[in-house]
């Protein structure tokens, strides 16, 4: 069996072990594009250009965490829908995680 390969962020250095949770992107990005996975997530290299520095930009609002107060989803009848942005999830047993930019709460 193959050594599982060394993971590192271009921006932020993670070293050279396996995350205990791998982010849901990373997936994304490897069924996408396998070797441009490869350049990011192994050898570090990424280049920003216009496309994801508006994103970057546009993701500054909903990256603040906000709402979803646990009490208020408790309910099961809610007049209006709760909004929770920038809410992380995660699973042990899968070994992901996953920020969730934006999610809407209802009572049915």
């Amino acid at each position: 069996m193959s050594e599982p390969v060394p993971v590192q962020s271009g921006a932020q250095d993670r070293g050279t072990a396996v995350p205990d949770l791998v982010p849901v992107r990373m997936i994304n990005e490897y069924a996408y594009c396998p070797r441009l996975f490869y350049l990011e997530w192994v050898q570090g290299e990424f280049e920003d250009n216009a496309d994801t520095v508006q994103g970057r930009a546009r993701h500054r609002r909903v990256d603040h965490e906000q709402g979803g107060d646990e009490e208020a989803i408790g309910g099961s009848s809610l007049e209006a829908p709760i909004h929770a942005r920038s809410v992380f999830m995660a699973s042990e047993e899968e070994g992901l995680i996953a920020r969730i930019d934006l999610v809407e709460f209802t009572g049915d």
